[in-house]
């Protein structure tokens, strides 16, 4: 290891942490920096990271914080465990920077490299930052926001707008693309993303859509993004209903998917919304309403603004 310059990211239990995370990292990889990559213990994590340019995965055990009193100690104990094995690696790679993409996964690791003295990078993806981000915003040197409106939540002095860190770097022609995806060029195509976790209201609109017979099968395919957590046997429904259809829970080339969509149905998380935008695509959005946050409804609200040629927003 001696000679060797490591950078650190931390990210974990979303790929629209992960994802731009690498996208980051595949940039410190090409100047000669090798990578240290701290995520979760999830499946997601797992599978999202691998193949991609990481020289050292750490995967800490640390679910989400919860009100729950037994579930709030468990996260207390985790969290100890976590701070030592991050301690642990960072004094073993020491790194020249942490980059934290956000959640709870980046506290220890930020906490540990902050004791460690090693100089501290957020990036805050959404338009309401998250309270991982909030919490070690005064611990800092540097924050980079994507959307304008989270300007306001950090100290001016050290918080940056900057563009969204984008996967896709080489060019697909459509003709690849539908050859890729199995589908025909002169159909429309509707892109049905639910992020990397799959969304169940989304398919479940669409089941129902398809069932009332909404859409022609002779003028109209789909790509979709079924999710894990979805039993519906979406090929057998596709077919049965006479429509061709692209279906995956994980893909990880996107890129022929966005390239060919006319139309896409997707979630507000901050990876879709930069994506569409980059392929300049037409979204109906879902935004994913949760009890602890609504940062898909700002970033929704706030690309709508923006760019309401592109955007539109639906509840249901």
């Amino acid at each position: 290891m001696r000679g060797t310059s490591y950078i650190c990211f931390v990210a974990g239990r979303s790929g629209g942490h992960i994802i731009p995370g690498l996208t980051l990292a595949k940039k410190e990889n090409k100047q000669d920096k090798q990578i240290l990559f701290f995520t979760t213990h999830k499946e997601l994590d797992k599978k999202t990271i691998e193949q991609e340019v990481v020289d050292i995965h750490i995967a800490l055990w640390l679910d989400n914080i919860a009100s729950n009193p037994i579930k709030l100690a468990r996260f207390g104990f985790q969290f100890c465990i976590a701070l030592i094995r991050s301690f642990f690696y960072l004094i073993k790679y020491k790194p020249q920077k942490i980059v934290s993409m956000g959640g709870y996964i980046s506290l220890p690791v930020c906490i540990a490299g902050l004791s460690l003295r090693i100089p501290i990078e957020l990036y805050e993806l959404n338009a309401q930052p998250g309270k991982a981000t909030k919490i070690l915003a005064p611990l800092a040197q540097t924050i980079f926001v994507c959307f304008k409106e989270a300007k306001k939540f950090f100290n001016p002095k050290k918080c940056y707008l900057t563009t969204y860190p984008i996967r896709f770097t080489k060019h697909i022609s459509k003709t690849e693309a539908y050859q890729q995806c199995n589908l025909e060029s002169d159909k429309k195509t509707i892109f049905i993303l639910g992020g990397s976790q799959g969304s169940i209201e989304i398919n479940n609109n669409i089941k129902k859509l398809i069932q009332e017979k909404q859409y022609d099968p002779c003028a109209v395919q789909f790509i979709h993004q079924t999710g894990k957590q979805d039993t519906t046997n979406w090929e057998e429904l596709y077919k049965k209903n006479n429509f061709q259809a692209f279906v995956f829970d994980y893909y990880a080339s996107l890129e022929h998917c966005w390239t060919i969509a006319d139309l896409v149905i997707c979630r507000a998380g901050a990876g879709a919304l930069f994506e569409a935008l980059h392929f300049q695509k037409k979204c109906i959005l879902f935004p994913l309403m949760a009890k602890t946050t609504s940062h898909q409804q700002e970033n929704a609200l706030a690309m709508i603004k923006e760019y309401p040629g592109l955007f539109s927003k639906t509840k249901a």
